[in-house]
């Protein structure tokens, strides 16, 4: 229909056209009796008169119903849908605003970034509108809490620029597809017949990951989709990709920190800075290429403070034109307490293997804080059980095992566990042959003595490999300053699992082998851990050599998950909560606030759910009977967020039916496209001069009427 009103509503006045009526009839003139001498001619006369009267005063209640009619038409906005070459369409519409706020947005080029300009056009688009129209505002993105940042339907244009001003940069962009989504259903939902199309107005710089399916898009009937692109232009922007941390070392452990730095369409080289527990603790300059990635590992001695979670973070300090990705935060892990079991001939000899083994992993002077929990047993009495809660077997030189110990020995190595075997001249050939070759493709031979004046040492250390990694640069004492008076020779043999050499005596034999076996780590070392085979067990050196072959052996345990601690933005973090049920409760300290949010175990749940959307490092405080419990954990944005990757704008226009993707505001096919949406010409003026007329000829009239009514 090319005709219709804007306004309907107001239609149920064209009921007001009855008073017209009423009044006419209520004011119907009564014949005069007039005494006359001839009533003849009297009586043509008056038929006559009757008759003529009648019919003004007919004409009179016709125009007065016309013009109640035609004011009432012009005020429910009458509008035409055809072509009116001498009038532009007018007619209000519905227009949604989305603004894209995800953290590619803050890219800055030529002194503003891409959001600052988004919200400029977003401003022009609303104030661009027809009179009458009104507006409404979709973000993509939330605030730091998870809360939508979108705003209702409303007139006042300068309202809604200043909602669009306020919008800033959100650590969880959500995404434009989802966000068309909400604008459409808007529009749906709050649909008008006032308002004849409606218009969607979406400011983004097309960043894939805001785009990430375009199946399904369908917009409804009369909507125009505006996609504004204020993205574009070389991509000169470097980002921390991601970061590893943990503890090595002990009984003075250090961090080691590594970090992968990539770069876009430029390469340059980079001052990267690590800050851990509030402090610059390194820096150091990388290049990092163009189009590709680099990695820096940091190695920092530091001391963790006792019951608080060591936080930092690695950082590009030069500028780049987007600063939202220059740090990445990371949670370092406790040290994870070993559980080892060694098995010794003689459990409480002073000056034995065992003994030097227990007090090198469980120092006197760090109880408590230890990275190994040691229990020494007795090796005749080994049984299955023993094993059921261990994370690393130790044999201290020990003589013999019986069959069924060494299959339960092989089995626990096997499915995870770690076994480092120390082969000393207490250990019989026959016994220790079928595992050592089973493992490590070597089998014991005869001991070969050295003067113990002199002694022999390690003339090759496999610095690169895990195990041995804490000594490389002379760190935690020097291993090849040992001297050995007496060591096992270890032959190899073709047949065999290949083990890898750690370290190698001076005369050539193995001296310490490292292999995996099935789920499991195993190594094997060619002397004993006393006083009489080597001064190693004197030096400093020792304590740190054992516990890291010890860490490295049960470092594939499936006893003992590390809780997880990194988590990217808008990720469900979990945090354990032993207790009573209804009583799990913590408060979680956030990077932006002061003050902690308080969060609930639900139900018979054991864990406590929160859902970080802001980037940093945040702390769980939890009160248990036993006192506080800190646990601390790191939220990073994805590395899809600021990748640079573009989504095409036919490939939006091809899925998006009636979509223009254009880069600026005034092109030429938003304007055209506006026809669909505000092709109505309003034509109230026409009514309202019809209504005038219609009033002012019924005054006419009726003025006539009544003087010649009244006359005589």
């Amino acid at each position: 229909m090319p005709f219709l009103f804007l306004n309907t509503a107001l239609l149920a006045g064209a009921a007001a056209a009855v008073i017209p009526i009423i009044v006419h009839l209520m004011h119907l003139q009564r014949p005069r009796s007039d005494l006359l001498p001839t009533l003849k001619f009297l009586k043509v006369g008056l038929k006559a008169n009757r008759r003529r009267m009648r019919i003004r005063h007919i004409l009179v209640l016709l125009l007065r119903i016309a013009a109640v009619l035609a004011i009432v038409a012009t005020l429910s906005r009458p509008a035409w849908l055809g072509a009116l070459s001498f009038r532009a369409g007018s007619a209000p519409v519905s227009a949604v605003v989305v603004l894209d706020n995800s953290v590619s947005m803050a890219y800055t080029s030529g002194g503003s970034s891409r959001l600052e300009r988004a919200r400029q056009v977003a401003c022009m688009a609303a104030r661009s509108l027809p009179p009458g129209s009104r507006a409404a505002l979709v973000v993509t993105g939330v605030g730091p809490r998870g809360e939508r940042l979108d705003r209702e339907f409303t007139f006042n244009t300068n309202t809604l620029c200043v909602e669009i001003g306020n919008v800033e940069i959100s650590a969880f962009g959500g995404t434009c597809t989802d966000a068309l989504a909400r604008a459409w259903a808007m529009l749906e939902e709050d649909s008008d017949a006032a308002f004849v199309g409606n218009e969607v107005y979406v400011l983004t710089d097309l960043a894939a990951n805001s785009w990430p399916s375009l199946s399904g898009l369908r917009p409804g009937e009369a909507t125009a989709t505006f996609v504004i692109d204020v993205g574009g232009g070389r991509n000169e922007n470097f980002r921390v990709l991601k970061a590893d941390s943990s503890w090595l070392g002990a009984p003075q452990p250090h961090v080691e920190v590594s970090a992968v730095f990539e770069g876009a369409e430029l390469s340059a080289a980079r001052l990267v800075e690590l800050h851990l527990a509030g402090a610059k603790r390194a820096e150091r300059v990388i290049d990092v290429p163009a189009g590709g990635a680099a990695r820096v590992t940091f190695d920092v001695s530091l001391l963790q403070e006792e019951g608080r979670p060591l936080q930092g973070f690695v950082a590009l300090a030069d500028a780049d034109p987007l600063r939202a990705d220059n740090s990445f935060y990371i949670t370092v892990p406790p040290r994870r307490e070993i559980r080892c079991l060694i098995l010794t001939d003689s459990p409480g000899a002073r000056g034995g293997a065992a003994f030097f083994l227990s007090n090198a992993l469980e120092p006197p002077d760090l109880e408590g804080r230890a990275s190994a929990n040691v229990t020494v047993r007795q090796a005749a009495g080994f049984i299955p059980a023993d094993l059921a809660e261990v994370d690393c077997l130790i044999l201290a030189d020990v003589e013999s095992l019986p069959g069924a110990a060494w299959r339960m020995t092989t089995a626990f190595l096997e499915n995870g566990g770690g076994v480092v075997a120390f082969l000393g001249e207490r250990c019989r050939e026959q016994s220790y042959n079928p595992f050592v070759r089973s493992s490590f493709g070597v089998e014991l031979s005869g001991m070969r003595r050295s003067p113990e004046d002199d002694g022999t040492s390690f003339s090759v250390l496999s610095f690169d490999h895990p195990a041995l990694s804490a000594f490389a640069g002379g760190r935690n004492g020097n291993l090849a300053a040992a001297r050995f008076y007496n060591r096992r020779m270890l032959q190899k043999v073709a047949a065999g699992a290949a083990a890898v050499e750690l370290a190698r005596f001076a005369d050539g034999s193995p001296a310490v082998l490292a292999a995996t076996v099935g789920d499991g780590r195993a190594v094997a070392a060619a002397f004993a851990p006393i006083r009489s085979d080597t001064d190693l067990v004197l030096r400093a050196s020792f304590v740190p050599f054992v516990n890291e072959i010890a860490a490295w052996a049960s470092g594939s345990s499936k006893a003992a998950p590390q809780v997880r601690r990194d988590f990217f933005v808008g990720e469900t973090v979990k945090l354990p909560a032993p207790g009573a049920p209804g009583a799990r409760f913590a408060e979680v300290v956030t990077p932006f606030d002061d003050k902690p949010v308080e969060i609930h175990a639900a139900g018979e749940s054991d864990s406590l759910l929160y859902r970080a959307w802001f980037p940093g490092n945040y702390l769980m405080r939890r009160r248990d009977p036993g006192g506080e419990r800190l646990m601390g954990f790191s939220v990073n944005l994805p590395g899809a967020e600021t990748d640079g990757v573009r989504t095409a704008g036919p490939l939006i226009e091809d899925a998006i039916p009636g979509c223009r993707v254009v880069e600026k505001l005034d092109d030429r096919r938003i304007a055209d496209a506006k026809g669909a949406t505000r092709g109505a010409r309003e034509i109230f003026d026409f009514f309202l001069v019809a209504a005038l007329a219609l009033l002012a000829l019924e005054a006419y009239i009726a003025n006539r009427l009544y003087r010649e009514s009244g006359g005589g």
